[in-house]
């Protein structure tokens, strides 16, 4: 089973083809500004982006904050901060998985709690005057999708259509729609857990968009199917995913990225993604099998 889970994902990827569609910009015709507020010194703007639906109900949203007496006008560095959450999908039966989590609009409630006190913290206090711009991940795709058809969804859009998987494309226009309602510098992006996996895609498609980020720092793993099969191979984690589910995760993320060939690492080590990297992670991270011992292939065939 083990090895069906790892085929399915190969084939998905190999079969998509070139039918992606990363070089495209986000869609800001449909942004509409729906609420404000201010936080400990900063005005935050909430946006929903009618263009991109989420996966049950409601829009992608964000938020640009702005430090209170600072000058619109004055050109500034933005903070892209890309929040966690997993990655879901539909079963055959439309159920969504594994809950219904991260697939509805994100209220600003919800957005401001990942203005975090640590990295993101340090970085609105720096002398450089960063503004901020917070972005949801409706699709719960690892800011993945670039409008691919979600499979198994049985939630329609308010016109009838299916729903479609946008979390790139739907962080790509929400930088979009920050740059050009603020003069900006550079832009960096930043992501926990999901978010940190997402950072690499984003990266990647902003990057042949021609608007590639000056950094990204991610705080997570990496997708790494060598990593995947020889977790399934050894036991090391419980196998909790049929091969159709892996399906359709694969599905709902653009095929250029769904590529094995087009992994993280592949990617960085060949020249393909050139953006500045900061990689952090844990040793014995829980959700990645902790400490649990295992031989692990690496790219040059050896073992360790």
């Amino acid at each position: 089973m083990h090895r069906r889970v790892i085929a399915a994902l190969l084939t998905v990827g190999l079969a998509a083809g070139l039918t992606g569609c990363l070089p495209a910009p986000g869609s800001t015709k449909q942004v509409v500004r729906i609420d404000s507020r201010d936080v400990n010194g900063w005005h935050f703007d909430y946006f929903e982006n009618r263009a991109y639906p989420c996966s049950i109900r409601g829009y992608q949203t964000f938020a640009i904050g702005t430090k209170i007496g600072s000058s619109a006008r004055a050109a500034r560095p933005l903070w892209v901060r890309m929040r966690g959450g997993g990655v879901g999908w539909f079963s055959d039966d439309g159920k969504p998985q594994p809950t219904a989590g991260q697939k509805s609009e994100v209220d600003l409630t919800t957005l401001l709690t990942f203005d975090d006190g640590g990295l993101t913290a340090k970085v609105k206090a720096a002398p450089e005057g960063f503004r901020l711009l917070l972005v949801s991940m409706c699709s719960h795709d690892i800011y993945g999708g670039t409008n691919q058809i979600d499979p198994h969804n049985p939630y329609t859009t308010p016109d009838g259509g299916p729903r479609r998987t946008n979390g790139l494309i739907a962080t790509k226009a929400a930088i979009q729609y920050a740059r050009a309602a603020y003069p900006t510098t550079k832009f960096f992006l930043h992501g926990t857990s999901a978010g940190g996996a997402g950072t690499f895609n984003v990266a990647y498609g902003l990057q042949q968009q021609g608007l590639p980020p000056a950094g990204i720092v991610s705080d997570s793993g990496v997708v790494d199917v060598a990593w995947q099969q020889a977790v399934a191979d050894q036991g090391t984690c419980p196998a909790d995913r049929e091969p159709k589910d892996v399906a359709a995760i694969v599905a709902r993320i653009d095929p250029e990225l769904a590529d094995p060939n087009n992994q993280p690492d592949l990617l960085v080590s060949r020249g393909d993604l050139t953006v500045p990297i900061m990689h952090v992670w844990n040793h014995g991270d829980h959700n990645v099998c902790g400490s649990t011992p295992m031989a692990c292939p690496l790219r040059n065939g050896t073992t360790i």
